[in-house]
């Protein structure tokens, strides 16, 4: 890399230096080749937006149009939700931008153009489910996902959606987890005692956990995913925790 430095350009240097950190994740597609011999880039990157290094501002200095998502505070002086990846398009040079913000819902951007597109959620996902449809197949999303074919970016923003859609299901079910974990590990007096405090009938505490069951397996299923690429993730590094 030093032979070459002066010719390598700033693109090339952030990419390949948080590719080998891990905070960059390639997806295979079309290779596209560098000022370095015998160094090549697939054409659709993921990035890891939460990572705990200087990435952000490498990306502000290396794309100044990103700084506008970035410490930007909302009309009541509180910091705007900020995305936690990125999707990068070497073909079509073009970056999306994707977060979980207000009740966990999906929000994304055009990151030249600072655009809000709508991303399609799914409704009903399990964890059983195979994320193949496309959701959307808008022309707005064509750009970014240009020589997805397998559809792995695709999947990708499937189930980091799904990351939020299961959260805030579980956020409003009718009986917390927290409480659904005291009756559970209860005797049937206490049990009995919790659920009359808590104005909650057997059939709606029994509902409630076989809901809880399934929001967790699909939680599971699709951080299991998230995780291929970005192995230190946590679902507490994607919760907006923003429900009020």
């Amino acid at each position: 890399m030093s032979n070459h430095e002066s010719t390598v350009s700033a693109g090339t240097k952030f990419l390949k230096t948080y590719i080998d950190s891990g905070a960059i994740a390639p997806i295979k597609g079309h290779r596209v080749l560098t000022e370095i011999p015998r160094l090549k880039f697939d054409h659709l990157m993921l990035i890891n937006l939460n990572d705990a290094s200087n990435i952000k501002d490498d990306l502000k200095d290396l794309y100044p149009p990103f700084g506008n998502f970035v410490n930007q505070l909302n009309l009541f002086n509180v910091l705007n939700h900020e995305h936690d990846f990125a999707l990068i398009n070497l073909l079509t040079q073009k970056i999306l931008l994707i977060g979980l913000g207000r009740k966990c819902r999906i929000f994304c951007n055009d990151c030249l153009l600072g655009d809000e597109l709508n991303w399609a959620e799914k409704t009903g996902l399990n964890a059983s489910q195979v994320f193949t449809t496309k959701t959307a197949t808008t022309a707005a999303f064509e750009p970014y996902f240009f020589g997805d074919t397998n559809n792995v970016a695709m999947n990708f923003v499937e189930h980091f959606c799904n990351i939020g859609s299961q959260i805030r299901e579980r956020e409003f079910l009718d009986i917390t987890p927290y409480d659904i974990d005291r009756i559970l590990n209860s005797d049937e007096d206490e049990k009995l005692e919790i659920l009359e405090e808590l104005g909650i009938e057997l059939d709606d505490f029994q509902y409630a956990h076989k809901k809880l069951i399934e929001i967790e397996k699909s939680l599971m299923a699709s951080l299991k995913f998230i995780n291929k690429y970005f192995p230190d993730l946590r679902e507490e590094d994607l919760n907006s925790e923003d429900f009020l």
